[in-house]
């Protein structure tokens, strides 16, 4: 992971409060919760079932998004 990206995630970090504490980061990424892009800037398409659990997770009709900017980031820019 080049530094600029590090640079990224830490700024992301420092914005939003991690109720896990930040422990995708801490595993490298290995373990975190599935989502899916679909295209909306803001968003990705929540696919894990702990979602109800997650202080991330928006419901919208039957559907559920994680919130999560750190996510988002790492499902975007790096197809996590």
């Amino acid at each position: 992971m080049d530094e600029s990206v590090k640079e990224q995630i830490r700024k992301i970090m420092e914005q939003i409060r991690c109720p896990k504490g930040y422990t995708c980061v801490k595993n490298d990424f290995k373990d975190l919760c599935k989502g899916r892009d679909i295209g909306l800037e803001q968003y990705l398409e929540c696919l894990d079932e702990g979602f109800s659990e997650c202080g991330f997770a928006l419901r919208f009709g039957e559907a559920h998004y994680c919130t999560c900017e750190l996510r988002i980031f790492l499902a975007k820019r790096l197809k996590l």
